[in-house]
């Protein structure tokens, strides 16, 4: 529920952002005016839309307290309706988010978490009991949405998921050490080389120790981000 200071924040940035398009030549839609707008749209009920010769462009607003699972599904509709018209435009007033972030939050969700993450971690040193490059291979898998959670807390890219690409970017922003880097570099090399069915030298369970440990430094990296 949207207490009076919420409520009262809210009109104030609409008022300024309305007086800020007005003095750019831009005229405001009354929600009077709502009801003309095209369905594709309106059906969103945006909270100001303002437009010129150019172009139309629908606010809405937004607080990062107030996001979440089901705010970031009806925001990224929102993006993908308005991005199919031309000339139409989305802005989100009230917080620092970026459209780039509410794509990046819905993939890291679509990704296994970190209590998923953990419950995995026995499994894995199961298999490395007999089958080191099964325990490698699967291991991975709980890695690499490590670093799709990583990721989407310092807000680099997920829209096309990179893996080489996103540990570079951890390691040149300090998220993970040069030493963690190498590791993530080799156990992806040994991945692809296992799962692709080429030789590779014997994995021992030792190696995947190494790889149990970096994965827990990593999940607890990213809870105290």
């Amino acid at each position: 529920m949207m207490t009076g200071i919420d409520l009262k924040n809210r009109q104030e940035q609409l008022i300024e952002a309305a007086e800020e398009y007005r003095g750019k030549g831009y005229k405001i839609l009354f929600p009077s005016d709502y009801e003309y707008l095209p369905e594709f749209i309106s059906s969103y009920t945006p909270d100001l839309v303002v437009h010129n010769e150019r172009e139309t462009i629908a606010i809405k607003v937004v607080s990062r307290e107030a996001l979440n699972f089901t705010t970031m599904q009806y925001l990224s509709h929102l993006a993908k309706e308005v991005e199919k018209h031309s000339g139409w435009k989305l802005e989100l007033l009230a917080t620092k988010l970026k459209l780039e972030d509410i794509k990046n939050y819905l993939i890291a969700q679509d990704s296994l978490q970190i209590n998923e993450i953990r419950a995995k971690v026995p499994i894995v040193k199961q298999l490395a009991e007999s089958y080191p490059e099964a325990a490698l291979l699967y291991c991975w898998c709980s890695l690499e949405a490590t670093i799709r959670l990583l990721a989407e807390k310092e807000h680099l890219s997920l829209e096309e998921f990179d893996v080489k690409r996103l540990i570079k970017e951890l390691v040149f922003n300090g998220i993970i050490s040069r030493t963690q880097y190498q590791i993530l570099q080799e156990a992806w090399r040994l991945r692809n080389v296992t799962a692709h069915g080429f030789k590779t030298h014997p994995i021992d369970r030792s190696y995947i120790q190494k790889i149990i440990k970096l994965q827990q430094d990593l999940l607890v990296e990213l809870e105290n981000n």
